[in-house]
């Protein structure tokens, strides 16, 4: 094992309060925070990519029904999300803001953009797009 130093005036001493398996520990933390991180990723794209495929099917994505996709309980998803700091609102609207723009490069109507984005109405799609710009 590799000796752990402090420098004091000037001379390299050995820690004499290090801990044997702390060096190891702390070397395997950032492999594991990465790994954490990969994952949790991967977690989120597989709930984008629901939301997305239940928006081209003209099905209003909720919690409850990604979660039903996604073969786990409405908690399970929710305490997913929580840890990666994200509420399902916060995913969501990425992914209704990038299919707006897609919408509009094709020239769809607001209400077709409303109607596929799974608002109600033109004015519910008109509050929404406040929001995803920060105004609202």
């Amino acid at each position: 094992m590799r000796e752990v130093f402090d420098t004091v005036a000037g001379g390299r001493l050995p820690l004499l309060t290090r801990h044997a398996g702390m060096l190891e520990r702390l070397t395997q933390e950032p492999d594991t925070r990465i790994a954490r991180h990969a994952s949790s990723a991967a977690g989120r794209g597989k709930v984008a990519t629901s939301v997305r495929h239940a928006l081209a099917r003209g099905e209003v994505p909720s919690l409850e029904t990604q979660a039903e996709t996604l073969h786990q309980s409405a908690r399970t998803l929710r305490r997913r999300l929580d840890e990666q700091g994200l509420t399902f609102r916060q995913l969501l609207d990425p992914v209704r803001a990038e299919l707006k723009q897609h919408l509009e490069l094709q020239g769809e109507s607001r209400s077709e953009i409303a109607m596929q984005l799974g608002c109600s109405d033109v004015a519910a799609y008109l509050h929404v797009r406040k929001r995803w710009r920060g105004k609202g």
